[in-house]
Parts: C-alpha cells; sequence; structure tokens
C-alpha cells in the first residue's frame, strides 16, 4: 500500500473514527495510549494462537478492530508521512518476499492448513 493508498483508506473510514482517536489521545495522553497499544496487540496475538487451535475467530476479530482503533492513534502520534512511510516499506519488503519464494501460503503455520 502506497502513503497516497493509506491515506484514502483512513479517509475512507470516516471523520467520526480519526476525531474519536485524537479525542483519546487528548484525553489519556500518548503514553498510556502506546501501553494500550502494547495490550491491543497482545490480546490479538492470543486471539489469533486460540483461532489456530480451532477455538472459533470471534474474538480475534473483534481484538482486530481494537488494534485498526489504536494504530489510528499511533499514526497521529508518529505522524501520517512517517507512519505511511513505514507501511510503504513493510510493503516493499513483503512483495519482495513473495516474489521471491514464488508462492506463499500465510496458513501454513496452521494446523492442517486450516483457516480461522
Amino acid at each position: 500500500m502506497t502513503a497516497a493508498e493509506l491515506t484514502e483508506a483512513v479517509a475512507l473510514m470516516g471523520s467520526k473514527k480519526m476525531s474519536t482517536a485524537r479525542a483519546a489521545l487528548d484525553e489519556w495522553g500518548h503514553a498510556a495510549q502506546l501501553r494500550k497499544v502494547q495490550e491491543e496487540c497482545a490480546e490479538l496475538i492470543a486471539a489469533i494462537n486460540r483461532a489456530a487451535r480451532g477455538r472459533g475467530n470471534a474474538n480475534m476479530i473483534e481484538e482486530a478492530g481494537q488494534v485498526w482503533f489504536m494504530l489510528l492513534q499511533l499514526r497521529e502520534i508518529i505522524g501520517h508521512e512517517r507512519f505511511a512511510a513505514s507501511v510503504d516499506a513493510a510493503t516493499d519488503k513483503a512483495r519482495a518476499r513473495l516474489l521471491a519464494d514464488g508462492e506463499c501460503d500465510a496458513f501454513a503455520c496452521l494446523p492442517e492448513g486450516r483457516k480461522p
């Protein structure tokens, strides 16, 4: 995803979500919300592990939404341009790996190739 695509994607999410993310930062502060990013990422990791063990994915979906909202706040903290540049770099790295590996199965690590 390019920086322009990321900006467009964020814009598509609506100003209500962005204004709520900014309000959360104003209310609780950057340090507290950075800790909250860590907490929500850890909860998503645990939910993904549960899904990989076949225990359903409803919680994983909820946690992914929480992480996405926290990433909106992180984007505000570190700056839109730096965040977009980081997404661009991650995208380029993944694209290079996909081209080098030929075919990539994101679910190969799950039991019996099961998709969550």
